[in-house]
């Protein structure tokens, strides 16, 4: 849902994985257009049509990594409303509403030194690298809002680059106010995130606030996107196909099953 990569690339290791018995179709607003919905609101609504367009009838469950989660939540509280049977809401190492705690300031300073003496200066580059994408990122926020247009009112056509899109997305989501969900959230962790706090665990990466019926949280070996790439996304689509066929099957004491199984 949403964020998907370049052509998919996100979601095509566990499109593959799942196989032809589960098939995975992906969502996305598309080229910008000055018509591009912006909003979180907006932005569901735009996919709730495409759903009622192209799979009018039966089951279905959601699937969304990092920001995209906030707009899939959205929709499922929609299609729900609509009186759809959404399955299963999984969302993929996302930050929820109420923050992922991390750990202390000394405690992150050891992982850094930890991981720099683990890897090296690759690690170095790719903190570095992080750091630039947050700056720019940072720039693209400060344009959009000087463009007289903040928060949902920010229009696609002020959205110039990648970092716009993304900058945009996330002025969104801090402008959404999003309901409790009435069915259970399955929360996927990159288990190789080392700021995560026990606080942060505790609570679902912060989505408990929102999980009315209350939430799972599954540890999936990799980084952030590194979930999806093999081997990882092996084991990441053997949990989703068996938590699937639970909730298809209506076994909910199988589904505790699945999802209380070991991390990793």
């Amino acid at each position: 849902m949403h964020v998907l990569g370049d052509n998919g690339s996100f979601f095509r290791p566990l499109s593959k994985v799942l196989g032809k018995e589960q098939p995975v179709f992906g969502l996305t607003v598309g080229l910008l257009s000055a018509n591009t919905p912006v909003s979180v609101p907006d932005i569901a609504d735009f996919y709730l049509h495409q759903i009622e367009r192209h799979y009018a009838e039966g089951p279905l469950s959601l699937i969304a990594v990092s920001a995209g989660s906030y707009v899939t939540l959205e929709l499922a509280q929609r299609l729900l409303k609509a009186g759809r049977d959404v399955q299963a809401l999984i969302l993929l190492d996302a930050e929820g509403p109420a923050g992922r705690a991390s750990i202390g300031r000394l405690a992150r300073v050891e992982v850094h030194l930890g991981q720099l003496l683990r890897h090296g200066w690759p690690y170095m580059t790719c903190h570095l690298a992080a750091r630039r994408e947050a700056r720019a990122l940072n720039a693209a926020r400060d344009r959009l809002q000087s463009c007289d247009a903040t928060g949902p009112d920010v229009k696609a056509r002020d959205i110039q680059s990648v970092e716009d899109f993304v900058a945009a997305n996330m002025m969104a989501i801090e402008a959404y106010e999003p309901q409790p969900y009435a069915r259970r959230l399955t929360i996927v962790r990159a288990a190789d995130e080392k700021f995560d706090s026990a606080q942060a665990i505790k609570t679902g990466l912060g989505w408990s606030s929102v999980a009315a019926a209350g939430f799972d949280l599954i540890d999936v070996p990799g980084d952030h996107l590194g979930i999806l790439q093999p081997p990882n996304v092996q084991i990441l689509g053997a949990r989703i196909q068996a938590l699937l066929q639970a909730s298809d099957a209506g076994d909910f004491d199988e589904v505790e099953t699945v999802l209380a199984e070991p991390r990793g």
